[in-house]
């Protein structure tokens, strides 16, 4: 089988190319600009690709699966217009030019964004979204788009998988925050955090996406929608107490009311805006702390008989196992 990565080099995207080159297919992975590896044949796209150019990538590798990571991600700097161009514009030329060749299935990789950013609860697919970020409001715009230009057609499987926070080794996101300061065991106000939150470690996307790829239980609509998670949630103290555990620190954590640290957001957000600065906690950054925001995955559980195969403290040894390795953990203070 024939598969094609785009995004290959991103940090989800260089697990998925190598989880598919072990399961024995015959991988291709789009980038932006030329890589030397000899194992992967990597195919390097123009700025603004077209359908042309996708249907020829798609003709001469023939193609059996796309599994499309390609986008543009966090900080929220971006217009949205700039969002909608990585991640809608893009995401249908290229789903047209796979219907226009009749590829078995396309994958697209979506977020938590789409039910905004102080999403909490029991999170299920009959949730109405709330995207209320530029992220968020071009995944869901992407979304929408696939469901329309799919739902018409019976020749390829579109596969919409919405991810919580994805963590792994070559993370460079917020916890890459936490693991700083685990390393040096500095004491964090979680004491008061009870909300668990979904996570899905890179392992277990890569055995989804492989779990979709292999599946041949036909015929199903021509869309599906689900929720991916490891299985296991934990509030910001169980997560920033197991971080602790893999730097052999005692995990340093007091009480601190929430009600006084969003007041204490609003002030430093207040400040920044004054002064020209970015405050280094914000209200976002409080309810992501605080917020239960659990998926419901049995959908995706029932319909392709998955179990993720990583335990959620499995690949968080891996990732803090990984940041030592490469020195990628430094003075916590100094956080960019």
């Amino acid at each position: 089988m024939n598969i094609l990565v785009t995004g290959a080099n991103g940090f989800i995207g260089q697990k998925v190319i190598l989880a598919c080159k072990t399961a024995g297919y015959n991988v291709y992975g789009t980038v932006r600009s030329a890589i030397n590896d000899q194992n992967i044949d990597f195919i390097v796209l123009p700025e603004s690709p077209t359908c042309e150019d996708w249907e020829k990538i798609l003709e001469e590798k023939n193609i059996d699966v796309a599994v499309h990571l390609a986008g543009r991600v966090y900080p929220d700097k971006n217009s949205l217009r700039e969002f909608e161009e990585s991640n809608k514009d893009l995401t249908l030329t290229f789903a047209k030019s796979c219907l226009n060749k009749k590829i078995k299935k396309f994958i697209f990789l979506s977020s938590l964004s789409v039910y905004g950013r102080f999403a909490k609860g029991k999170i299920n697919l009959e949730q109405p979204v709330f995207p209320d970020d530029n992220y968020g409001k071009s995944k869901w715009a992407a979304e929408k788009e696939l469901n329309h230009i799919f739902s018409t057609q019976t020749q390829t499987q579109c596969i919409i998988l919405r991810l919580p926070t994805v963590y792994g080794p070559g993370n460079r996101g917020n916890l890459v925050v936490l693991m700083k300061m685990a390393s040096k065991g500095i004491p964090l106000p979680l004491g008061a955090t009870k909300g668990k939150r979904s996570l899905i470690y890179t392992g277990n996307v890569c055995d989804a996406i492989s779990r979709v790829i292999y599946d041949e239980k036909l015929p199903r609509p021509s869309v599906q929608t689900y929720l991916v998670n490891d299985g296991k949630s934990l509030t910001s103290r169980e997560l920033y107490s197991i971080i602790c555990k893999y730097f052999d620190r005692q995990p340093a954590l007091f009480y601190f009311p929430e009600s006084l640290l969003r007041i204490l957001a609003r002030t430093m957000e207040n400040f920044g805006n004054i002064f020209g600065f970015k405050s280094p906690i914000n209200n976002e950054a409080i309810s992501r702390l605080f917020n239960e925001c659990q998926f419901n995955t049995d959908k995706f559980r029932t319909d392709y008989d998955w179990n993720p195969p990583f335990q959620t403290e499995e690949g968080l040894s891996n990732m803090v196992k990984w940041y030592k390795k490469e020195n990628q953990i430094t003075n916590p203070l100094q956080i960019g």
